[in-house]
């Protein structure tokens, strides 16, 4: 994964990562790939489109959001212990 300039360090991104694999750090994403699941919730919650994968993309414009399913869902799943 790659960050781009365009974060503006929202913190979406790391709270939809069921990996805790991005983090805001001087108020901007930085991705750890160790734990990485590769699932891109970063990629597709991120407002900015600042967050994109390290291989060329068909359209780097699309993304995709589960109409049945909200990101303050998909949050409060990421917070379960």
């Amino acid at each position: 994964m790659r960050v781009t300039d365009t974060c503006i360090g929202c913190g979406i991104c790391e709270k939809v990562c069921p990996s805790s694999s991005i983090r805001v750090i001087d108020g901007r994403a930085t991705h750890t790939s160790g734990n990485c699941q590769t699932c891109l919730a970063c990629v597709h919650a991120c407002p900015q489109k600042a967050i994109s994968l390290n291989i060329p993309e068909k359209n780097p414009n699309a993304r995709y959001r589960n109409e049945h399913i909200s990101l303050n869902e998909i949050i409060k799943s990421n917070n379960q212990k």
